[in-house]
């Protein structure tokens, strides 16, 4: 079976597509094209006025401030649902919700939640989508779209480890068919300077400002960080002379001085 991919309805609904033909979609994600370049593109073609007529429920949510307990109540719905079909799902999260997770981002900026593991059956993707519909969630709202197709070798690039979610104080008890995985603060770390270190992509403010933050819960500054950290200035040169510039203008934290950084 082919990977499926993100595609838009004729009647401008998000949805998924295994198929290579007379599937019904007016528009299908291209190979290598992230869910937000794909969404983009569609906005381009399609027009912001045709959008605003059908559910594109990644820009609804968008509009709404998500945080960890809504993230949380759409798991207990998906957990109920695995129960009564008597199936089990692993989320290794990273990204966003791992950053909202540790209290390192605000809500409104994530509407996802980004796992590190391979293709879910097709039972558990339709728990998903019917989760995504009873609470008006991105149909994609649990997604593993930036794998590269293989969980392996993410974990092996980033040296990940994650940490069972701590549920213990939640009154609902946990989850009972979800075994809730989030990255630790190194992998993230990591994750995020080579967001920013990677020369094809631009830099997103987003971005720079989550890869500050993770260094200050973790103790690292740009003074000690070449003994706390020395993977950084080795294999991220970019990340570190931006960060380092950044550290050393105090109103730099804005694209256009990004943008100017030169790097040798």
């Amino acid at each position: 079976m082919e990977k499926r991919i993100l595609a838009l309805k004729a009647n401008g609904e998000l949805d998924y597509c295994d198929a290579t033909s007379d599937c019904g979609h007016i528009l299908h994600q291209n190979p290598n094209e992230t869910r937000e370049e794909f969404l983009e593109r569609a906005d381009k073609v399609f027009g912001v006025e045709l959008f605003d007529n059908f559910v594109h429920t990644l820009k609804k949510s968008d509009k709404k401030a998500l945080n960890i307990e809504m993230f949380k109540d759409a798991l207990y719905v998906l957990d109920a649902k695995l129960k009564k079909l008597a199936l089990t799902v692993d989320i290794k999260a990273i990204g966003g919700f791992a950053l909202l997770w540790h209290n390192l981002r605000e809500s409104g900026v994530t509407v996802d939640i980004d796992t590190v593991t391979r293709d879910y059956t097709e039972p558990i993707n339709q728990a998903i989508r019917e989760t995504s519909q009873e609470l008006n969630l991105p149909i994609d709202w649990i997604n593993n779209d930036n794998i590269l197709d293989d969980p392996e070798i993410v974990d092996e690039m980033l040296d990940a480890f994650y940490e069972k979610a701590d549920l213990s104080n939640d009154i609902r008890g946990g989850f009972t068919n979800i075994n809730l995985m989030v990255a630790d603060l190194e992998t993230l770390f990591v994750s995020k300077l080579m967001a920013v270190d990677d020369l094809d992509l631009n830099h997103r403010i987003q971005d720079v400002g989550d890869t500050i933050e993770i260094m200050n819960r973790l103790g690292y500054t740009m003074k000690n960080i070449d003994n706390e950290f020395p993977r950084m200035k080795l294999e991220f040169p970019r990340a570190y002379h931006t960060l380092k510039a950044i550290e050393e203008n105090s109103n730099a934290l804005d694209m256009d001085f990004i943008d100017e950084i030169e790097f040798g």
